[in-house]
């Protein structure tokens, strides 16, 4: 077999899987969006490390190397003030 289509055969699925994931990512962040907009809630999906910093003192949040908190939805409903993100 010629190495190139080895390599092909070896780097299309590859692509494939990180265009998925890409795409399924993508969609995600737009559901976050619609839903904290119909909430009347702020979104952004922008990391927000003052945000984890905050947090220091839940052993969950100090634990690991490179924390972010992306994909930030805030808001107030029934006087009680929400703060939901995704955590890496």
């Amino acid at each position: 077999m010629e190495p190139y289509f080895i390599l092909i055969l070896v780097l299309a699925p590859i692509a494939l899987v990180v265009m998925i994931a890409y795409r399924s990512e993508k969609k995600r962040r737009e559901g976050l969006k619609k839903s904290a907009g119909r909430m009347g809630f702020s979104f952004s999906p922008d990391t927000d490390n003052s945000l984890l910093s905050s947090l220091s003192a839940l052993k969950l949040f100090s634990r690991g190397y490179g924390r972010k908190a992306y994909n930030i939805t805030k808001g107030e409903m029934d006087r009680i003030h929400w703060t939901v993100f995704d955590c890496i």
